[in-house]
């Protein structure tokens, strides 16, 4: 796992309120890249995923406030894949961006 999340308060301190891990098993390598604060005061996180069975592929995350997992999804185009950025659209919608390659 490589996801990492950390909340902090808005003191000047940031007093860390809870720090976590996000990612699936038997994954070689997992980077998180992005994040954005949901309507619900959850977050979106994203990045990408490397395993040998299906290479690079972009990866989020749908954690709830609390910090649980709601969802997670990868996206394979059948080349590598990796979300660089996420924000929110005017219909609650996510928009992703990134890059793809050559595995």
């Amino acid at each position: 796992a490589l996801f990492f999340h950390q909340y902090t308060d808005s003191t000047v301190l940031g007093n860390l309120q809870r720090s976590r891990t996000y990612g699936r098993a038997g994954v070689l390598d997992e980077g998180g890249t992005a994040a954005v604060r949901t309507p619900d005061g959850g977050f979106r996180l994203a990045g990408n995923t490397h395993n040998f069975s299906s290479g690079f592929e972009a990866y989020a995350v749908k954690i709830a406030g609390a910090g649980n997992v709601q969802w997670s999804r990868t996206y394979d185009g059948g080349v590598g894949e990796g979300i660089y950025t996420v924000v929110m659209a005017a219909d609650g919608g996510f928009l992703s961006a990134g890059d793809t390659w050559l595995d």
